[in-house]
């Protein structure tokens, strides 16, 4: 537990936390059927070579995608618009604005981005509000905002003019703001002074196939049923009926393996970022959520399937195996070399179960990372046998509120 009489400032609270706040675990085995959820830039399923075969891949950043739209009461978004969010954050504060204010605000805002239109960053609404708070302190909203005012009007933010001070204004500012929960949980990088670089709690690895790729192609024609149907003057012309055009599109199927950590130490203290560490009742309710939050996570993360042409294969399986480990401080280790020699169905057994099967005699035989986990769990669809320690009699509903509890008494 946390002595919150000894947390002072940020150095303290890492003192008292690090022995008592977990990392989690994860790894799993999901089977997908057709579908083609990750493509290359040429419009190919992803493929990787690993153990000298060719594999299936996903990557980590579509599968962070889904769970993140899959995120109900978004608080984050990546997005080319952020100033148009300060010009919303601008009206609601002062209605009375007029459109040239507006419009030149905007200009204003991706100056001080230090970007051009096109180019995008992962912003909350608590940055848009800053960046519109700091323009109405320091431009008349009575006036419209002059171009002359900017400074020297190259591009670059002249020293001593309003830009500069609004800048360092926002730059001073964004130390304190408080990061959202999604940004706390995946982290950003920015290039722009005013808004804030943050490392994620979340690591994840691309998912692969635990045997060798075997993909397909799947050709489809469109029909132009006007002319199937004889409509018109079509009706006469028999060389008129047919195809409207034929495409090919790859297809991919098989057992991926996947792996995922979370830092519970790394998530609050992004939550923990700009706060008055001696104001310790704040800093409890801020991490109130913490056990929720991460088991909402685990759970996204788990059941949401990448989003790509899922109208049209709508492949969404769930995960057959799930093994979930949590400990304070532990080296992080994936268990993906259990499958650099690819799976081979031996026609009795299905891939699934020998991925399984693999996977649970991997983590039994490690001799170099000691099984000495607070939590264990073992969840799959068939009861494939567990590894030794784990507990394999919950459903995943029972294992997130176990961990939530066991989280919440780790920050009591």
């Amino acid at each position: 537990m946390i002595n919150w009489d000894l947390v002072t400032d940020k150095k303290s609270f890492i003192e008292q936390a690090k022995d008592v706040l977990p990392t989690i675990e994860i790894d799993s085995l999901t089977n997908y059927g057709a579908s083609l959820l990750n493509r290359d830039r040429d419009g190919f399923a992803k493929r990787v070579m690993f153990g000298g075969v060719e594999r299936g891949r996903i990557s980590s950043q579509s599968i962070k995608y889904a769970v993140r739209q899959a995120k109900y009461d978004k608080d984050t978004w990546y997005t080319v618009a952020f100033d148009r969010m300060v010009a919303d954050s601008l009206k609601k504060k002062n209605p009375d604005l007029s459109e040239d204010y507006i419009e030149h605000a905007k200009a204003l805002t991706l100056r001080l981005l230090s970007s051009k239109k096109d180019h995008a960053f992962k912003v909350t609404m608590n940055d848009a509000e800053s960046v519109a708070e700091a323009i109405l302190q320091n431009f008349d909203p009575s006036k419209p905002i002059e171009e002359a005012e900017w400074g020297n009007g190259d591009g670059k933010k002249a020293k001593d003019s309003k830009v500069d001070t609004v800048l360092k204004a926002l730059e001073a500012e964004s130390k304190n703001r408080l990061n959202s929960s999604e940004v706390a949980m995946f982290g950003r990088m920015s290039t722009s002074d005013i808004l804030r670089s943050v490392d994620g709690a979340v690591a994840m690895s691309h998912a692969f196939t635990t045997h060798e790729y075997n993909g397909d192609v799947d050709t489809f024609t469109a029909v132009d049923e006007l002319k199937a149907f004889g409509f018109g003057d079509q009706a006469a012309d028999e060389n008129s009926r047919g195809a409207a055009g034929i495409w090919d599109v790859d297809l991919n199927a098989g057992c991926f393996y996947q792996y995922c950590n979370i830092s519970t130490m790394i998530y609050a203290l992004n939550m923990l970022d700009g706060m008055d560490f001696n104001d310790k009742e704040a800093l409890k309710r801020r991490l109130d959520s913490m056990a929720k939050d991460i088991s909402e996570f685990i759970k996204l993360y788990l059941l949401t399937a990448p989003v790509a042409m899922q109208n049209s294969k709508a492949s969404f399986p769930g995960p057959s195996v799930v093994y979930i480990r949590a400990a304070v401080c532990p080296a992080n280790h994936s268990y993906e070399n259990a499958f650099a020699k690819p799976v081979v169905s031996d026609g009795e057994k299905d891939v699934v179960e020998l991925s399984a099967k693999r996977l649970t005699e991997y983590i039994d035989g490690d001799v170099f990372f000691d099984n000495d986990y607070a939590k264990q769990y073992w969840l799959s669809d068939h009861h494939y046998t567990a590894p030794k320690g784990a507990q394999d009699d919950k459903n995943l509903k029972s294992v997130l509120s176990d961990l939530e509890e066991y989280i919440h008494e780790a920050c009591d």
